[in-house]
Order: structure tokens, then C-alpha cells, then sequence
């Protein structure tokens, strides 16, 4: 009697498509709305390490008042090009890990949940860390509350007045924070939860249960945001005010070793995860690691304005 491998069940195909379409499912930050994709200017999938962003502004916005017999002064329009990193990312697992997959009645869908978890997770952190370092270096959009104690209602509504009167872009917006910083909102009751409407994501619909909201903004915890000491930063992050591109899908691969009598799946996936409105330095390492995005001093503001960045970080006890 023939018996059933790993390597007839796994079929990298299907998990390919199957780990793509559960990407958006399983990145939070996706989720909330504040990231979009399909902006890139351009086809990314081309290769190379970095993608150009093309930004045009028209260097004022003021009309002008004319006399009767008196010209138009024509006015520039700067190229303000946004540059982002590509990063590339792989990993893989051996038969050791393949042979609990058997147990369950469809390795494929269970493969394909782990592989999209995995992948979910990674690219949320590689959006968290481009968001802090993007975002520190856009000083007009930081505010420190830590000398005067918790996160609370003026807080958070002394952040979002840093845009001024583009602080409407803020609204229904996204409120990142530790955990920590999460349960202080919960502990003094201001945090409400209220039931997530259906969106969609390309041909996906996300759908949320109850979503815990204060002042409006959706309430999204991450623990591998960084601290300043004893102080922890949070960031308001306006819809859209993120985007993430494909250079090239997940791609899940099968192999056997048949001399080690070993079955291997390995995936990877190559993107571009950016902040609108701030630029990647040219000076910076291509395929940058998470602490690379993180640093401040690898980006700049390329936006006419710190206002026209839809995000701002708030740092409390």
C-alpha cells in the first residue's frame, strides 16, 4: 500500500494564493485602515532595492489677483519624490515541522495559516518600524507628555492639534500604543468598544468584531514599539497615511531531499512599506533591518508640509 508525503499534500501553488489572500487578515495594522496598498508610482515589481514614489506640488497654493492688461505668473511645480526601501525576507521549515501538519485534516489551509501568520506578523513589524523612524524625523509631529503622567483625553487631543487644521485627517484614525499604555485607558473606563464595519482590501473583505476605540480612534496595541526609558510612544495614525506594495507576492516553494529523506517548504516575500510624505535617505543601507527603519536619522520629510504627514507620536508615562 503507497502512503501519503508531505510532499503530496503540500502544494506550494495553492499555498501561494492562500497565503497572499490571508496576508491582509493577519496584519493588524492593515486591518485598521491605516494602511493602503496600490500606490506606488510605477511597476515595483521590476526589482531593485528601492522604489521612487513621484510627488508633485505646485509651489503655492494662493491665486492670484490680476489686472486687466497684466500676465499670469506661472508657477513651479516641484518634484518632491518619495523614496522607499525595498525589503526581502525569507524563511522556511523542515519535515520535523511538516509532520504535525499531518495530523490535520487539510495541510494545505494549515500550512498556508502558519506561513500567513508568519508573514502577517513580519510585515507588520516591518510597518511599525518604518512608521517610528519616518515619523521621528518629522520633529514638528512629536509631543512629549512624559513629565506629566498618563495617556488621557488632552493628551491625545494636544497631538492631533499639531497638524492644525489638517488634524481632521486624524480623525477615525488609528491609535497605536503598548499594551501597557492600553490598560491605563481601560483601568480609568475611556476606553469604548464599538462594532467594526465590513471594509475592503482589493477583492478582500475585513471584518472585525468589537474594536476597542478612545476618542474615535481605533485602539491597535503593539509591544515591540520602542521605549524611551520608562516612557512609551504612541502614534495617531490617520486612514491611508500608510501603504504597503508587493515587489513580489509571497512565494511558498516545496523540495525533498530524497538522500536525507527530508521534505522542505521555504516562502518569501519582497515589499515596500512607506509613510507618506517622508523619504528614505539616499545615504541609507539597502534591505534595511528592523533597527535601520527604526532610526531616525535614515529619513526626512519630503511632504511641502509636517501638516500633510497624516500621523504624530505622543509620548507619556
Amino acid at each position: 500500500m503507497s502512503s501519503t508525503l508531505t510532499t503530496n499534500v503540500i502544494n506550494p501553488e495553492i499555498l501561494t494564493d492562500y497565503v497572499t489572500a490571508k496576508f491582509f487578515e493577519s496584519s493588524e495594522l492593515v486591518r485598521s485602515g491605516a494602511v493602503s496598498t496600490g500606490d506606488v508610482d510605477g511597476d515595483i515589481s521590476k526589482g531593485g532595492n528601492r522604489v521612487e514614489m513621484p510627488s508633485w506640488n505646485i509651489a503655492s497654493s494662493q491665486m492670484q489677483h490680476k489686472a486687466e492688461s497684466a500676465d499670469i505668473t506661472l508657477k513651479a511645480m516641484d518634484d518632491k519624490k518619495e523614496i522607499s526601501p525595498v525589503v526581502h525576507r525569507y524563511d522556511g521549515i523542515s519535515i520535523n515541522d511538516l509532520a504535525k501538519l499531518q495530523v490535520k485534516s487539510d495541510p494545505n489551509a494549515e500550512a498556508g495559516k502558519q506561513i500567513a501568520e508568519i508573514v502577517g506578523h513580519d510585515t507588520n513589524d516591518v510597518l511599525v518600524n518604518v512608521l517610528e523612524g519616518a515619523i521621528a524625523s518629522v520633529s514638528a509631529n512629536l509631543i512629549d507628555y512624559s513629565g506629566t503622567g498618563d495617556i488621557d483625553a488632552t493628551a491625545v487631543s494636544n497631538a492631533m492639534a499639531l497638524l492644525g487644521d489638517f488634524r481632521k485627517n486624524l480623525k477615525k484614525g488609528t491609535l497605536l500604543m503598548h499594551s501597557t499604555v492600553e490598560n491605563d485607558l481601560i483601568v480609568l473606563g475611556a476606553v469604548t468598544y464599538a462594532k467594526a464595519a465590513v471594509t475592503m482590501f482589493g477583492d478582500i473583505a475585513l471584518e472585525e468584531g468589537m474594536v476597542p476605540t478612545f476618542m474615535g480612534l481605533k485602539v491597535l496595541t503593539d509591544d515591540e514599539l520602542q521605549k524611551d526609558g520608562g516612557n512609551f510612544r504612541s502614534y495617531i495614525i490617520g486612514n491611508n497615511a500608510m501603504f504597503i506594495s508587493w515587489q513580489r507576492k509571497v512565494l511558498v516553494e516545496k523540495d525533498r531531499d530524497i538522500k536525507k529523506k527530508v521534505d522542505e517548504v521555504t516562502w518569501d516575500y519582497h515589499a515596500v512599506g512607506h509613510l507618506k510624505g517622508v523619504s528614505y535617505k539616499a545615504a541609507s543601507v539597502d534591505n534595511p533591518t528592523l533597527a535601520n527603519l527604526s532610526t531616525s536619522s535614515n529619513w526626512e520629510l519630503k511632504a511641502e508640509s509636517q501638516k500633510l504627514v497624516n500621523c504624530v507620536r505622543l509620548q507619556t508615562t
